[in-house]
């Protein structure tokens, strides 16, 4: 058991967009700070928790033109597998500068706790999916695809 009372996790890492915009734009970086909250519920057979991320992202640009800046708030939920890894799924809402506004997002996270025993570290990969809806309720999946790499620090 932590011995904080509000385990936060800060992450830090690179982002990279793929598709057509992987071709305009350069890897960033990425900067989310995860909240655990006290709710949790039970779904096929696995204790799912859920948790809370403000996550700040941006993208280069390659050559003329402005960097491409991503916030999101991302309601995470955790299941209760028994793997050497952590896995993740979350749905938020996200506002990308410049690219569509305020678009829906999905992430998958794949962590991997690293045996320290000074801090809690975790190394770890997502796969990040933006979707638009437009004025006519029409949804793009096409919008923006990121992964990104990251170091995480718990306490």
């Amino acid at each position: 058991e932590d011995s904080c009372s509000c385990p936060i996790t800060l992450s830090f890492g690179t982002v990279t967009a793929l598709g057509d915009e992987g071709d305009a734009y350069d890897p960033g970086t990425s900067l989310s700070i995860n909240v655990p909250t006290p709710w949790a519920f039970d779904l096929f057979g696995k204790n799912w928790k859920v948790s809370g991320e403000l996550n700040l992202s941006n993208l280069s640009k390659i050559g003329n033109g402005d960097d491409l800046n991503m916030n999101a708030g991302i309601a995470h939920f955790t299941p209760s597998f028994d793997f050497p890894v952590n896995i993740d799924f979350g749905l938020g809402i996200a506002h990308i500068d410049g690219l569509g506004g305020v678009s829906g997002t999905g992430t998958l996270d794949v962590n991997y706790p690293l045996p320290f025993e000074a801090a809690n570290l975790s190394l770890g990969f997502r796969y990040q999916k933006y979707v638009d809806v437009n004025k006519d309720f029409e949804i793009d999946f096409g919008l923006l695809d990121t992964y990104s790499f990251n170091l995480s620090f718990s306490k």
